[in-house]
């Protein structure tokens, strides 16, 4: 029987406190992502995880082939709508999430821009150098200078191929100087 899609939380006890990747993005994984990558290895990238959800999101369903792999990488720090001890919290709450994939997902507390550095020296970062990854996602700073500087640093490390993935592109509200205009 095939498995539902979405995330499996009968074995884990993941602990997310928001639906925003599965309300909004899942359904485009589903459609584009999953027909794409999950039948082969793959490596992803993921710059701003928040909680976990899309990183888990993606170790579930798309890469499940055995040498599929991802490096994820958060600062967690304080925003104008966090404060430190919340982000902290959120950290926690990521760690917790990925933890049952950790032989497959490597989660850094780096800020994206640090982690890119490592990432486009002579040796790479985290096995990640010049192409190499099949697929990344940019969530991280949602201001268009940090989504286009983001956009910039990861495209030579995609693969011939490759895809690169934006999380809030399209909001409710227009937004300026956000991850559009970037």
């Amino acid at each position: 029987m095939p498995r539902k899609l979405g995330i499996d939380n009968t074995q884990y006890q993941h602990q997310f406190t928001r639906r925003w990747f599965l309300n909004r993005n899942y359904p485009t994984f589903v459609e584009y992502i999953l027909p794409k990558y999950k039948s082969q290895p793959t490596f992803y990238f993921e710059i701003g995880v928040f909680e976990g959800m899309s990183p888990v999101s993606m170790m579930q369903p798309v890469l499940l082939h055995p040498k599929s792999k991802a490096v994820a990488t958060d600062p967690h720090l304080a925003t104008r709508k966090l404060n430190g001890e919340t982000m902290e919290d959120v950290r926690s709450r990521a760690i917790h999430n990925i933890k049952p994939y950790a032989d497959k997902c490597k989660l850094f507390r780096f800020n994206s821009i640090e982690i890119m550095r490592k990432m486009h020296d002579r040796g790479g970062f985290a096995g990640v150098k010049k192409d190499t990854l099949d697929l990344a996602m940019i969530d991280g700073d949602h201001t268009d200078l940090a989504a286009w500087s983001d956009a910039r640093m990861v495209l030579p490390l995609l693969k011939p191929g490759g895809w690169m993935l934006w999380d809030d592109v399209e909001n409710d509200k227009a937004k300026k100087n956000h991850v559009k205009d970037g």
